[in-house]
């Protein structure tokens, strides 16, 4: 008979101790395509499908640079905020109070033009995805 140096019984081999179901891997498709430029900052856009066409460029730039020159160019109050409202369409907007969520569209930014055929960026981009 082995003498084990402590006198401390095995671990009981119990459901509680068992792992059920299947395990998450953490596999995270990256996009490996052609990597884009901010044309505003210029750093890496990790998450194209974030990014908006730059106006004056037709480039593709991260979202909050666009907010952040928004907010350079236009007089934002103090109960007022630059959103995005869809459609290549940023807004300010004018909150009663900062408890309601009640609000009133003051300005809207015609930012992205409404064009038939998408951007050559933006194309390349669903090729890769699709």
């Amino acid at each position: 008979m082995a003498s084990s140096s402590s006198n401390t019984p095995p671990k009981r081999n119990n459901n509680r101790n068992r792992y059920k179901g299947k395990r998450n891997s953490k596999n995270i498709s990256s996009y490996g395509g052609p990597s884009f430029l901010c044309s505003i900052c210029g750093k890496n856009i990790r998450d194209l499908s974030s990014a908006i066409t730059e106006k004056s460029t037709g480039e593709p730039a991260h979202f909050d640079c666009i907010i952040k020159n928004l907010a350079k160019n236009e007089s934002v109050k103090e109960n007022e905020k630059i959103v995005y409202l869809g459609n290549g369409k940023f807004g300010i907007i004018n909150y009663e109070n900062n408890q309601n969520k009640n609000f009133q569209i003051i300005k809207e930014i015609e930012y992205e033009e409404a064009k038939e055929e998408q951007p050559d960026w933006r194309n390349r981009l669903k090729k890769e995805i699709l």
